[in-house]
């Protein structure tokens, strides 16, 4: 009879103990949530690729979100993300908090792949990804510059950033990108190109770091087959004696490269 009781009554302590439990662990949490952030940590994952946004820019703007104390209950990771993201210079963010009260903010900036300058005089950067963001002149990289008759791009709905693949809006952009990629994809092009220049027909010439003559790539048609004709011209021509007389390389036609001679050469 004895042990029956004691049974019993462990088990009662054992069904008192279980229900308690989740009340401790509740009251623990709620207390735990109601604590301030102890500190907020910026991890960029590709530090030293741009550099555009340093970490007290952002710590700056996570606390002008929330002037009052930062509570763990209070914070909305979701919104912080939102906003770094609206930055042009970011391409993703991540927040998230620690076990021990700290924020923890990671985030990758856009890298610079080429510069364009439309007709407004304004630069900008373009990333291998075809997104059109703002030029900062304190940052200096050496990238292919395009230049001439482009038109200033067209952004999306309520976004600091423009897509030169939205082809719709920004076809030029998208062409400039194309070409780029394919110039900086071959070693010998990508170290005889200087620069990218767009005419206002919006036909294309590369103006060369070798000779003083412009090549003519006309539209964007059969980019890769024209640049492939081009490297094949130049390596088998450029240290030739007429090279020096040209004064025009015409690529636009298929399979042919066309040169024109300088009057004084003739």
């Amino acid at each position: 009879m004895k042990r029956l009781i004691l049974n019993i009554l462990t088990y009662l302590v054992w069904i008192a103990t279980a229900a308690g439990i989740p009340l401790l662990l509740g009251f623990a949490r709620s207390v735990h949530y109601q604590r301030p952030v102890r500190q907020i940590e910026v991890k960029p994952l590709n530090k030293h690729l741009a550099d555009f946004v340093p970490a007290d820019d952002i710590i700056r703007e996570i606390r002008n979100q929330s002037p009052v104390v930062l509570n763990l209950n209070t914070l909305n990771n979701r919104l912080i993300e939102a906003t770094l993201s609206k930055n042009p210079y970011i391409s993703s963010a991540q927040a998230y908090t620690t076990l021990d009260r700290v924020l923890v903010i990671r985030f990758s900036e856009r890298v610079p792949f080429m510069r364009v300058i439309d007709i407004s005089g304004q630069w900008y950067y373009l990333d291998s990804a075809g997104v059109i963001f703002p030029d900062m002149p304190e940052r200096l990289f050496r990238l292919l510059p395009a230049v001439g008759y482009i038109q200033v791009p067209v952004k999306l709905p309520d976004s600091q950033i423009a897509l030169a693949t939205d082809t719709l809006h920004n076809k030029t952009y998208g062409t400039l990108l194309q070409l780029a990629q394919l110039i900086n994809k071959d070693e010998f092009t990508r170290l005889l190109i200087d620069h990218i220049y767009v005419d206002e027909q919006q036909q294309i010439e590369l103006i060369p770091v070798l000779g003083r003559a412009g090549i003519v790539l006309g539209n964007s048609s059969n980019l890769d087959r024209k640049l492939a004709n081009i490297a094949a011209f130049y390596k088998a021509k450029s240290t030739t004696e007429e090279f020096g007389r040209y004064a025009r390389i015409n690529a636009s036609f298929e399979n042919q490269i066309v040169c024109t001679i300088k009057r004084d050469s003739i």
